[in-house]
């Protein structure tokens, strides 16, 4: 039974995590090398009064954050049924 437990706590987070691994594009390299750094060095300042574009997802950061602390929930829940 403790066995069927952790075989369905990986299933379920594999399950989870695959949706956003396939929603991610991947990047081509082509036609748009040094759009960043000319952006950058064009003038030093920024006119527009907002910050730059990182690239950095939140949401799967924090979808990250929810399955770790899911799956050590999991981990706690089986080691406590000993």
């Amino acid at each position: 039974m403790r066995q069927l437990k952790t075989f369905l706590i990986v299933v379920s987070a594999a399950l989870l995590t695959a949706p956003i691994a396939l929603a991610q594009q991947p990047n081509s390299g082509a036609g748009e090398g040094g759009g960043v750094q000319g952006a950058v060095g064009s003038g030093g300042s920024n006119a527009g009064g907002s910050l730059p574009f990182t690239g950095l997802d939140l949401i799967v950061l924090f979808a990250g954050a929810l399955l770790l602390l899911a799956l050590g929930l999991g981990l706690r829940a089986v080691a406590r049924a000993k």
